[in-house]
Protein backbone atom coordinates (compact mmCIF):
# COMPACT_ATOMS: atom_id res chain seq x y z
CA UNK A 1 0.00 0.00 0.00
CA UNK A 2 1.43 3.39 -1.00
CA UNK A 3 0.07 5.13 2.14
CA UNK A 4 2.25 3.69 4.89
CA UNK A 5 0.93 6.01 7.61
CA UNK A 6 -1.85 8.56 7.94
CA UNK A 7 -1.93 10.27 11.33
CA UNK A 8 -4.88 12.67 11.30
CA UNK A 9 -4.02 14.16 14.71
CA UNK A 10 -0.60 15.27 13.47
CA UNK A 11 -1.78 16.06 9.92
CA UNK A 12 0.94 13.74 8.67
CA UNK A 13 1.15 11.00 6.06
CA UNK A 14 4.07 8.84 4.94
CA UNK A 15 3.94 7.52 1.38
CA UNK A 16 5.87 4.86 -0.52
CA UNK A 17 6.09 5.70 -4.20
CA UNK A 18 7.84 2.39 -4.94
CA UNK A 19 4.97 0.42 -3.32
CA UNK A 20 2.55 2.30 -5.56
CA UNK A 21 4.53 1.39 -8.67
CA UNK A 22 4.55 -2.30 -7.72
CA UNK A 23 0.82 -2.26 -7.01
CA UNK A 24 0.12 -0.35 -10.22
CA UNK A 25 1.75 -2.58 -12.83
CA UNK A 26 3.99 -5.04 -10.98
CA UNK A 27 7.67 -5.35 -11.82
CA UNK A 28 10.90 -6.17 -10.03
CA UNK A 29 11.12 -4.69 -6.54
CA UNK A 30 14.91 -4.35 -6.67
CA UNK A 31 14.73 -2.60 -10.04
CA UNK A 32 12.09 -0.11 -8.91
CA UNK A 33 13.84 0.57 -5.61
CA UNK A 34 16.88 1.78 -7.56
CA UNK A 35 14.93 4.92 -8.46
CA UNK A 36 14.51 5.80 -4.79
CA UNK A 37 18.02 5.03 -3.54
CA UNK A 38 18.59 8.55 -2.25
CA UNK A 39 21.01 8.06 0.62
CA UNK A 40 22.11 11.63 1.33
CA UNK A 41 20.91 15.18 0.70
CA UNK A 42 21.82 16.42 -2.78
CA UNK A 43 24.89 18.67 -2.75
CA UNK A 44 27.36 20.01 -5.27
CA UNK A 45 30.01 17.30 -5.68
CA UNK A 46 32.77 19.49 -4.26
CA UNK A 47 30.61 20.25 -1.21
CA UNK A 48 29.87 16.55 -0.68
CA UNK A 49 33.58 15.72 -0.76
CA UNK A 50 34.28 18.51 1.75
CA UNK A 51 31.55 17.25 4.11
CA UNK A 52 32.93 13.71 3.93
CA UNK A 53 36.47 15.01 4.58
CA UNK A 54 35.34 16.88 7.68
CA UNK A 55 33.61 13.74 8.99
CA UNK A 56 36.77 11.66 8.49
CA UNK A 57 38.95 14.18 10.28
CA UNK A 58 37.18 16.11 13.01
CA UNK A 59 40.35 18.17 13.48
CA UNK A 60 40.41 19.22 9.84
CA UNK A 61 40.61 23.00 9.56
CA UNK A 62 38.59 22.94 6.36
CA UNK A 63 35.37 24.41 7.68
CA UNK A 64 32.28 25.21 5.60
CA UNK A 65 32.32 28.69 4.16
CA UNK A 66 29.87 31.16 5.58
CA UNK A 67 27.22 32.08 3.07
CA UNK A 68 25.62 35.44 2.70
CA UNK A 69 22.34 35.27 4.56
CA UNK A 70 19.30 35.99 2.41
CA UNK A 71 16.03 36.84 4.10
CA UNK A 72 13.28 34.29 3.53
CA UNK A 73 9.79 35.62 2.66
CA UNK A 74 7.50 35.59 5.70
CA UNK A 75 5.07 33.09 4.17
CA UNK A 76 7.91 30.64 3.54
CA UNK A 77 9.25 31.19 7.05
CA UNK A 78 5.91 30.11 8.52
CA UNK A 79 5.81 27.03 6.26
CA UNK A 80 9.39 26.14 7.15
CA UNK A 81 8.66 26.23 10.88
CA UNK A 82 5.50 24.16 10.37
CA UNK A 83 7.39 21.51 8.39
CA UNK A 84 10.27 21.42 10.88
CA UNK A 85 7.71 20.54 13.56
CA UNK A 86 6.61 17.58 11.40
CA UNK A 87 10.23 16.50 10.94
CA UNK A 88 10.62 16.50 14.72
CA UNK A 89 7.55 14.26 15.05
CA UNK A 90 8.96 11.87 12.44
CA UNK A 91 12.36 11.72 14.15
CA UNK A 92 10.73 11.03 17.52
CA UNK A 93 8.10 8.47 16.53
CA UNK A 94 8.61 7.11 13.02
CA UNK A 95 12.21 7.36 11.86
CA UNK A 96 13.45 3.88 12.71
CA UNK A 97 10.39 2.23 11.18
CA UNK A 98 10.19 4.20 7.94
CA UNK A 99 13.60 5.91 7.52
CA UNK A 100 16.08 3.67 9.37
CA UNK A 101 19.82 4.07 9.70
CA UNK A 102 22.14 6.83 8.54
CA UNK A 103 24.41 7.36 5.52
CA UNK A 104 28.04 6.27 5.62
CA UNK A 105 30.88 8.68 4.89
CA UNK A 106 31.30 6.89 1.56
CA UNK A 107 27.61 7.54 0.80
CA UNK A 108 28.06 11.24 1.52
CA UNK A 109 31.12 11.46 -0.72
CA UNK A 110 29.39 9.50 -3.49
CA UNK A 111 26.57 12.13 -3.42
CA UNK A 112 23.95 9.85 -5.05
CA UNK A 113 26.18 9.70 -8.13
CA UNK A 114 25.24 6.16 -9.13
CA UNK A 115 21.56 7.06 -8.95
CA UNK A 116 22.08 10.14 -11.12
CA UNK A 117 23.94 8.15 -13.78
CA UNK A 118 21.33 5.38 -13.74
CA UNK A 119 18.42 7.83 -14.09
CA UNK A 120 20.12 9.70 -16.93
CA UNK A 121 20.53 6.46 -18.91
CA UNK A 122 16.98 5.36 -18.12
CA UNK A 123 15.42 8.64 -19.24
CA UNK A 124 17.25 8.59 -22.56
CA UNK A 125 15.57 5.27 -23.31
CA UNK A 126 12.18 6.57 -22.13
CA UNK A 127 12.48 9.74 -24.26
CA UNK A 128 13.36 7.74 -27.36
CA UNK A 129 10.37 5.48 -26.80
CA UNK A 130 7.99 8.46 -26.60
CA UNK A 131 9.02 9.77 -30.00
CA UNK A 132 8.56 6.39 -31.70
CA UNK A 133 5.71 4.85 -29.67
CA UNK A 134 1.93 5.02 -29.77
CA UNK A 135 0.33 8.41 -29.20
CA UNK A 136 -2.70 6.98 -27.43
CA UNK A 137 -3.33 3.96 -25.25
CA UNK A 138 -6.06 2.43 -23.15
CA UNK A 139 -6.39 -0.53 -20.79
CA UNK A 140 -9.99 -1.32 -19.87
CA UNK A 141 -9.19 -4.57 -18.09
CA UNK A 142 -8.76 -5.38 -14.40
CA UNK A 143 -5.08 -6.27 -14.86
CA UNK A 144 -1.99 -4.38 -15.97
CA UNK A 145 -1.03 -4.95 -19.60
CA UNK A 146 1.97 -4.15 -21.77
CA UNK A 147 1.38 -2.00 -24.84
CA UNK A 148 4.52 -1.68 -26.93
CA UNK A 149 7.29 -0.62 -24.54
CA UNK A 150 4.92 0.73 -21.88
CA UNK A 151 3.05 -0.88 -18.99
CA UNK A 152 -0.54 0.27 -18.55
CA UNK A 153 -2.31 -0.01 -15.16
CA UNK A 154 -5.88 -1.34 -15.02
CA UNK A 155 -8.57 1.01 -16.30
CA UNK A 156 -6.10 3.66 -17.43
CA UNK A 157 -5.92 5.74 -20.55
CA UNK A 158 -3.43 8.20 -22.01
CA UNK A 159 -3.05 10.64 -24.88
CA UNK A 160 0.22 12.26 -25.95
CA UNK A 161 -0.79 15.75 -26.98
CA UNK A 162 -0.25 19.45 -26.42
CA UNK A 163 -2.58 21.25 -24.02
CA UNK A 164 -3.76 23.42 -26.92
CA UNK A 165 -5.69 20.35 -28.07
CA UNK A 166 -7.71 20.26 -24.86
CA UNK A 167 -11.33 21.26 -25.13
CA UNK A 168 -14.28 21.39 -22.79
CA UNK A 169 -16.13 18.49 -24.40
CA UNK A 170 -15.41 15.98 -21.60
CA UNK A 171 -16.01 16.67 -17.92
CA UNK A 172 -14.21 15.26 -14.88
CA UNK A 173 -14.74 15.07 -11.14
CA UNK A 174 -11.03 15.28 -10.25
CA UNK A 175 -8.41 17.14 -12.28
CA UNK A 176 -4.74 16.97 -11.29
CA UNK A 177 -2.14 19.34 -12.75
CA UNK A 178 1.64 19.44 -12.45
CA UNK A 179 2.37 22.53 -14.57
CA UNK A 180 5.76 22.76 -16.32
CA UNK A 181 6.70 25.93 -14.46
CA UNK A 182 9.36 28.21 -15.85
CA UNK A 183 12.37 27.80 -13.57
CA UNK A 184 16.17 27.93 -13.61
CA UNK A 185 16.69 24.20 -13.14
CA UNK A 186 14.64 23.32 -16.20
CA UNK A 187 16.44 25.94 -18.28
CA UNK A 188 19.78 24.40 -17.27
CA UNK A 189 18.42 20.94 -18.07
CA UNK A 190 17.29 21.86 -21.58
CA UNK A 191 18.57 19.34 -24.07
CA UNK A 192 18.97 16.69 -21.37
CA UNK A 193 16.59 13.85 -20.62
CA UNK A 194 15.37 15.64 -17.48
CA UNK A 195 14.17 18.70 -19.38
CA UNK A 196 10.64 19.39 -20.67
CA UNK A 197 8.76 22.18 -22.41
CA UNK A 198 8.00 25.13 -20.15
CA UNK A 199 4.78 27.15 -20.37
CA UNK A 200 3.98 30.67 -19.30
CA UNK A 201 1.46 31.25 -16.53
CA UNK A 202 -0.86 32.83 -19.09
CA UNK A 203 -0.73 29.72 -21.29
CA UNK A 204 -1.82 27.55 -18.36
CA UNK A 205 -4.63 29.94 -17.39
CA UNK A 206 -6.14 29.39 -20.86
CA UNK A 207 -6.78 25.70 -20.14
CA UNK A 208 -10.62 25.48 -19.96
CA UNK A 209 -10.72 24.04 -16.43
CA UNK A 210 -14.00 25.84 -15.74
CA UNK A 211 -15.62 23.83 -18.56
CA UNK A 212 -13.90 20.53 -17.78
CA UNK A 213 -14.51 20.32 -14.02
CA UNK A 214 -17.97 19.42 -12.69
CA UNK A 215 -19.44 21.85 -10.09
CA UNK A 216 -18.70 19.56 -7.12
CA UNK A 217 -15.33 18.42 -8.47
CA UNK A 218 -11.85 19.21 -7.19
CA UNK A 219 -8.78 20.65 -8.88
CA UNK A 220 -5.38 19.62 -7.49
CA UNK A 221 -2.32 21.67 -8.49
CA UNK A 222 1.32 20.94 -7.72
CA UNK A 223 3.26 24.14 -7.07
CA UNK A 224 6.86 25.10 -6.37
CA UNK A 225 7.99 27.49 -3.64
CA UNK A 226 8.00 30.42 -6.04
CA UNK A 227 5.89 33.31 -4.76
CA UNK A 228 5.25 34.30 -8.39
CA UNK A 229 3.85 30.89 -9.21
CA UNK A 230 1.60 30.88 -6.16
CA UNK A 231 0.23 34.28 -7.14
CA UNK A 232 -0.42 32.87 -10.62
CA UNK A 233 -2.47 30.02 -9.12
CA UNK A 234 -4.63 32.51 -7.23
CA UNK A 235 -5.28 34.32 -10.51
CA UNK A 236 -6.12 31.04 -12.26
CA UNK A 237 -8.58 30.03 -9.55
CA UNK A 238 -10.36 33.38 -9.81
CA UNK A 239 -10.51 33.01 -13.58
CA UNK A 240 -11.86 29.44 -13.31
CA UNK A 241 -14.32 30.49 -10.55
CA UNK A 242 -12.79 28.18 -7.94
CA UNK A 243 -11.62 28.73 -4.36
CA UNK A 244 -8.72 27.20 -2.50
CA UNK A 245 -10.00 24.73 0.11
CA UNK A 246 -6.74 23.10 1.24
CA UNK A 247 -2.98 23.45 1.04
CA UNK A 248 -0.92 20.31 1.48
CA UNK A 249 2.84 19.84 1.48
CA UNK A 250 5.11 17.19 0.02
CA UNK A 251 8.19 16.92 2.23
CA UNK A 252 11.08 15.16 0.44
CA UNK A 253 13.31 13.00 2.63
CA UNK A 254 16.24 10.70 1.98
CA UNK A 255 15.89 7.00 2.77
CA UNK A 256 17.43 7.82 6.17
CA UNK A 257 15.01 10.66 6.96
CA UNK A 258 17.10 13.75 6.16
CA UNK A 259 15.61 16.51 4.03
CA UNK A 260 17.00 16.25 0.49
CA UNK A 261 18.34 19.81 0.79
CA UNK A 262 18.34 22.57 3.38
CA UNK A 263 15.49 25.03 3.85
CA UNK A 264 16.46 28.29 2.13
CA UNK A 265 14.96 31.32 0.35
CA UNK A 266 15.74 29.55 -2.93
CA UNK A 267 15.55 25.78 -3.20
CA UNK A 268 13.58 23.93 -0.52
CA UNK A 269 12.95 20.27 0.34
CA UNK A 270 9.21 20.52 -0.18
CA UNK A 271 6.52 21.37 -2.69
CA UNK A 272 2.97 22.59 -2.24
CA UNK A 273 -0.27 20.97 -3.33
CA UNK A 274 -3.21 23.34 -3.77
CA UNK A 275 -6.72 21.83 -3.73
CA UNK A 276 -9.56 23.96 -5.07
CA UNK A 277 -13.28 23.55 -5.72
CA UNK A 278 -16.56 25.39 -5.92
CA UNK A 279 -17.68 23.40 -2.87
CA UNK A 280 -16.17 23.49 0.61
CA UNK A 281 -15.90 19.66 1.02
CA UNK A 282 -16.25 19.60 4.79
CA UNK A 283 -13.90 17.11 6.46
CA UNK A 284 -10.99 17.61 4.09
CA UNK A 285 -7.90 18.65 6.12
CA UNK A 286 -6.89 22.22 5.39
CA UNK A 287 -3.24 21.24 5.86
CA UNK A 288 -1.56 17.87 5.47
CA UNK A 289 2.14 16.98 5.20
CA UNK A 290 3.00 14.08 2.90
CA UNK A 291 6.48 12.63 3.48
CA UNK A 292 8.28 10.30 1.11
CA UNK A 293 11.60 9.47 -0.48
CA UNK A 294 11.39 11.10 -3.92
CA UNK A 295 12.26 9.42 -7.16
CA UNK A 296 15.63 10.24 -8.69
CA UNK A 297 13.75 11.28 -11.83
CA UNK A 298 13.18 15.03 -12.07
CA UNK A 299 9.57 16.04 -11.33
CA UNK A 300 8.41 12.45 -10.69
CA UNK A 301 5.71 13.32 -8.19
CA UNK A 302 4.36 10.78 -5.69
CA UNK A 303 0.87 9.33 -6.29
CA UNK A 304 -2.06 11.05 -4.61
CA UNK A 305 -4.83 8.64 -5.64
CA UNK A 306 -5.06 6.51 -2.52
CA UNK A 307 -4.85 9.51 -0.21
CA UNK A 308 -7.50 11.42 -2.16
CA UNK A 309 -9.73 8.34 -1.91
CA UNK A 310 -9.95 8.96 1.85
CA UNK A 311 -12.28 11.89 1.11
CA UNK A 312 -13.14 11.64 -2.60
CA UNK A 313 -13.60 7.97 -3.40
CA UNK A 314 -16.99 8.78 -4.88
CA UNK A 315 -15.38 11.06 -7.48
CA UNK A 316 -14.31 8.55 -10.14
CA UNK A 317 -13.89 10.47 -13.42
CA UNK A 318 -10.29 11.59 -13.06
CA UNK A 319 -7.93 13.44 -15.38
CA UNK A 320 -4.26 14.33 -15.01
CA UNK A 321 -2.85 17.11 -17.19
CA UNK A 322 0.93 17.28 -17.79
CA UNK A 323 1.19 13.78 -16.30
CA UNK A 324 4.28 11.62 -16.76
CA UNK A 325 2.96 8.28 -15.53
CA UNK A 326 -0.38 6.47 -15.51
CA UNK A 327 -2.63 5.71 -12.56
CA UNK A 328 -5.42 3.19 -12.26
CA UNK A 329 -8.76 4.79 -13.05
CA UNK A 330 -7.25 7.96 -14.54
CA UNK A 331 -6.96 9.52 -17.99
CA UNK A 332 -3.54 11.13 -18.43
CA UNK A 333 -2.86 13.83 -21.01
CA UNK A 334 0.38 15.55 -21.94
CA UNK A 335 3.50 15.37 -24.05
CA UNK A 336 5.04 12.79 -21.70
CA UNK A 337 1.88 11.10 -20.41
CA UNK A 338 3.23 7.52 -20.38
CA UNK A 339 6.95 8.26 -20.20
CA UNK A 340 7.51 6.84 -16.72
CA UNK A 341 5.60 3.66 -17.54
CA UNK A 342 8.42 2.45 -19.77
CA UNK A 343 9.04 -1.22 -19.11
CA UNK A 344 12.77 -0.63 -18.46
CA UNK A 345 11.83 1.21 -15.25
CA UNK A 346 9.96 -1.82 -13.94
CA UNK A 347 11.63 -4.89 -15.38
CA UNK A 348 15.20 -6.20 -15.34
CA UNK A 349 16.25 -6.58 -18.97
CA UNK A 350 19.62 -7.27 -20.60
CA UNK A 351 22.20 -4.57 -19.81
CA UNK A 352 22.44 -3.63 -23.49
CA UNK A 353 18.81 -2.45 -23.37
CA UNK A 354 19.76 0.35 -20.98
CA UNK A 355 23.04 1.40 -22.52
CA UNK A 356 22.04 1.16 -26.17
Amino acid sequence: MSVLLHNEDNSLAILSHSDFMIKSVGGDREKIDQLFDIRTPFRMDAEAIAVARRMRDTNNEDRPKKRRKIEMPSCLQAETEYLKEKISIINTHYKEKYFPGSPSIADIEENNRNLRIYVDQLMKCADASLSSGQKTGRNGSDDAVQSGEHLLPPHSEYRLCDINELGGDSTYEVILMDPPWENKHVKRAKGKSTGYNMLSNDDIRKIPIDKMLVPDGILVIWCSNSIRHREAIREWLDYWRLKEIAKWYWLKLTKHGETICQFSPGKNPYEVIIIASQSSHVGLPKELVLCSVPSGVHSHKPPLSMLLDTWFKHLRRRLEIFGRYLQEGWTTIGLEACKLNHSLIYKSLPETSLTA
